[in-house]
């Protein structure tokens, strides 16, 4: 579903849109987004960091409306915007990751 697999059959659709056979990048651009298990985030990077790099790597930027999105769905990254997210509880990783997407 988010391209990382080749798809031998079927097809995958996000609203009206086809997305079956779309790069991974542009599978993210149309909204669907993997979250690995392991997080895999930089650890010595703040929470705000990390968020930031991800929205770079999508979008080419990262806006404050899209961080406070995430700080909205998730009040707890707000609070330890500024924290290392390596010192993140296993939960609130798994919380970043997801608004990492």
């Amino acid at each position: 579903m988010s391209g990382l697999v080749r798809i031998r059959r079927g097809q995958v659709m996000s609203g009206a849109h086809d997305i079956t056979n779309l790069a991974p990048q542009k599978i993210v651009r149309a909204g669907v987004a993997h979250v690995p298990e392991g997080r895999r985030m930089v650890a010595p990077l703040s929470v705000e960091d990390n968020l930031k790099l991800a929205g770079f790597a999508v979008q080419g930027e990262a806006s404050d409306e899209e961080l406070d999105r995430v700080y909205s769905v998730f009040p707890r990254l707000g609070e330890r915007r500024k924290q290392p997210s390596g010192s993140l509880s296993g939960g609130e990783q798994q919380m970043l990751a997801i608004g990492r997407r």
